[in-house]
């Protein structure tokens, strides 16, 4: 079995989505989204945030260890 760890990391991106009824200015429509990666455990964890930094306006990122080759319980 090889160990892998799941970097998740979440994304605010926005697109314009009209202007304020009060003062004409730009509103704009959050869209999250998210993007995945695997890696190896022996990544260090710089190595994985330079990773992770080539993504824009991430706003939260959780490493988890893949669990996918183990058995249930």
């Amino acid at each position: 079995m090889t160990r892998r760890y799941i970097i998740t990391a979440e994304i605010a991106d926005r697109e314009p989505d009209g202007l304020n009824p009060e003062d004409g200015s730009q509103v704009y429509r959050m869209l999250p989204s998210r993007k995945t990666w695997s890696v190896d455990p022996t990544m260090t964890i710089g190595e994985i945030m330079d990773k992770v930094d080539r993504t824009s306006n991430v706003y939260r990122v959780t490493i988890t260890e893949d669990s996918s080759d183990q058995k249930p319980w």
